[in-house]
């Protein structure tokens, strides 16, 4: 019989894992810091707690795949509440992407029936190297300017009802975090613009490390992206990367580092985070 994950554990473990390990404590050395410091910085690890997403595609199936009761299409926009947005499964009929909306269907994973749709982990090592690929096709731009915007992931699986019909996929939706954790309206055109990113386009995070746009509270703010390279960032090389974040301006800053999974799908950059509060 299928298992259905609890409402609110696919949208809470993403949150914990999309954007990957952030390093803390990356300030320099000296307390009274200024743009131009080349002091190293401390780190410590902790987990991050933002949120990424994609652009219009479905990955082809494997043979072995099962049949897809239920899937979804990319490309359609929805309204979800907040519990629906982090809810496992998603009934509403979808709404027009010209009207109001708050998250959209980048990309419709069809995964293998051995994968379990109730563990995170399997559904985000199936799904999220397509899911983030689709961001970057959506958002366009670079790697670099798409870290500092705040789209999240809301993934989606079939229904237990879907699941026994042989549903085997995952919905992988784009959409930003407002305040109490409700989701914004979204534009109909998702492409980052030119120049400097609104409030509402950039990213931030609150006192959780959850990822919420730059209009509502929040102790830390992207400010900048390095690249550092195709091999996975060491310890060592994130260190001196959070000392490279004072040419953004003088501060405290964590540095976001992408997981492995995000990093091979082709998410290669640090992201420079600075202490602020509002």
């Amino acid at each position: 019989m299928p298992r259905s994950p609890r409402p609110g554990v696919l949208m809470a473990l993403l949150a914990a894992l999309m954007t990957g390990v952030s390093l803390l404590g990356a300030t320099p050395a000296t307390a009274s810091a200024t743009a131009s410091a080349t002091t190293s910085a401390t780190t410590s690890a902790t987990t991050s707690a933002t949120t990424g997403a994609t652009g219009p595609t479905v990955t082809a199936a494997p043979a072995a795949v099962r049949a897809a009761p239920g899937l979804p299409r990319v490309g359609t926009c929805h309204q979800l509440s907040r519990r629906q947005s982090q809810g496992f499964s998603d009934t509403k009929p979808a709404v027009p992407c010209s009207g109001r909306h708050n998250t959209r269907t980048v990309a419709v994973v069809r995964v293998p029936g051995r994968v379990d749709l109730a563990d995170f982990m399997e559904v985000y090592r199936a799904a999220g190297p397509a899911c983030t690929r689709a961001r970057a096709r959506v958002l366009g731009s670079s790697n670099l300017r798409r870290s500092l915007a705040p789209y999240i992931f809301n993934f989606f699986v079939p229904t237990a009802a879907q699941q026994r019909r042989g549903a085997s996929w995952v919905r992988c939706d784009l959409a930003i975090r407002g305040a109490g954790d409700r989701l914004i309206s979204l534009a109909e055109d998702l492409t980052l613009p030119a120049g400097e990113l609104p409030e509402r386009l950039s990213a931030c995070e609150d006192t959780r490390g959850w990822s919420v746009h730059c209009g509502v509270p929040h102790v830390r703010r992207s400010v900048g992206a390095l690249q550092v390279g195709r091999a996975y960032p060491s310890p060592s090389t994130v260190q001196r990367a959070a000392a490279r974040c004072q040419r953004f301006g003088a501060g405290r800053y964590d540095v976001g580092v992408p997981d492995e999974l995000q990093w091979r799908a082709g998410n290669r950059v640090l992201t420079c985070q600075l202490h602020t509060r509002r």
